[in-house]
């Protein structure tokens, strides 16, 4: 019996959460006399009743040991509340998660200077350009790009950071060998390879509506700062916010039009002083230049071209390239029946589809390596347009 087994066990028992676990080490020592404890020993731990009792008491490993057969095949790993190579940010966090399921580099996390980029999921054509042009820069400039692999924006800024060559970390709200959203799937490899996907949920855990909101304080924890690029009121965005504000961490934010929705949410927190205002890279790096200092980063340094955006094209605009280009030799067959499509003309994901003959799935999968390679640019709405 290791004691990484004792932390699976524990964490996998049905009754048992985070808090419960925090109660239970402040009158145990280790993971290990939790294990050896008898039922007498549980009495009066506040928190802890029956149902908790009865957990403790079940010392059956084949969960453990499942669990971590599980992790192993999918070629993750597991970080252990105890270990040295444990995050320091998220050992002092809220309701710490004693055991992380990692799928990706075995980071120096201690050694990462990290920001969130965050946005809603149903992010217009300027919250794509705005979070695609900050996330690039940061991680040009050496910073880690931190959020949640969502729909919308949470993608928009991971593969920003890839593009970049830089690092980017993903924390997943169900367990590290589920894909969610399933068109994803090539994303989450990618930043598993140029980072880590990371998960306090045991493998196989469904990704419930509840677990997102929770996932978010970690989001938050590991991170100097949040960068909320697009929100609209009562968006699940502005949670990660307000656990940053908890925990005494830094909020910005984007401005936008005020008659558009989606960027209510960001102006209220920048006029209730809640965020500071952003517009550039530049006012993100400017707050952290003695800790960049520290990582070899000098502020005279900063590559940052202010103005830049994705796409100024609209849509409909046609473009002259050809398949036959020496820089599309190489590509998979899909990757170029899409190519061909979008050389055409900007095309959504379903014209794409229709017009290439190959299924969504299929397409997904080859947008996300054009994406990631340069070769594709992904607009507003699910439309892409080819980059010449």
């Amino acid at each position: 019996m290791t004691k990484s087994e004792n932390w699976i066990w524990l964490t996998s028992l049905p009754t048992m959460t985070s808090g419960k676990i925090t109660r239970l080490l402040e009158t145990f020592d280790t993971v290990d006399d939790i294990f050896a404890a008898t039922k007498a020993d549980f009495r009066g731990i506040n928190g802890i009743g029956e149902a908790e009792i009865g957990d403790l008491c079940n010392k059956s490993m084949d969960r453990a040991e499942l669990i971590l057969e599980v992790t192993e095949k999918f070629g993750a790993y597991i970080l252990y509340y105890d270990r040295a190579d444990y995050p320091s940010a998220l050992r002092y966090c809220f309701d710490p998660p004693y055991v992380l399921y990692v799928f990706g580099e075995r980071l120096m996390w201690d050694r990462l200077f990290c920001i969130s980029v965050v946005g809603t999921r149903k992010c217009s054509d300027y919250g794509v350009q705005i979070t695609h042009t900050l996330s690039y820069d940061l991680a040009r400039n050496g910073v880690t790009i931190v959020s949640g692999m969502a729909r919308g924006l949470d993608g928009i800024a991971h593969n920003a950071a890839l593009k970049a060559g830089g690092k980017t970390i993903a924390f997943l709200g169900c367990g590290i060998n589920v894909v969610y959203p399933p068109e994803h799937g090539d994303l989450m490899k990618a930043i598993a390879e140029n980072g880590a996907v990371i998960s306090e949920f045991a493998p196989g855990t469904e990704a419930f509506g509840k677990n997102f909101p929770y996932r978010n304080r970690l989001i938050a924890a590991l991170s100097q700062g949040v960068l909320v690029t697009e929100a609209p009121r009562k968006s699940g965005t502005l949670i990660t916010a307000d656990w940053s504000l908890n925990m005494g961490k830094d909020v910005f934010a984007v401005p936008g039009d005020y008659n558009r929705a989606n960027s209510q949410g960001c102006n209220d927190i920048i006029k209730n002083g809640t965020a500071k205002l952003v517009d550039s890279a530049i006012d993100i790096l400017g707050e952290y230049e003695r800790e960049l200092i520290k990582m070899g980063i000098k502020a005279e340094n900063f590559v940052i071209e202010k103005k830049r955006v994705i796409n100024k094209e609209p849509v409909s605009v046609v473009k002259k390239a050809s398949i036959d280009d020496p820089k599309y030799q190489g590509l998979s067959d899909n990757e170029k029946k899409i190519l061909e499509v979008l050389i055409e003309s900007n095309a959504h994901i379903d014209e794409i589809c229709r017009k290439a003959g190959i299924a969504i799935s299929d397409v997904n999968a080859g947008l996300v390596m054009l994406e990631l390679s340069g070769r594709v640019n992904q607009l507003a709405g699910k439309n892409f347009s080819i980059s010449i």
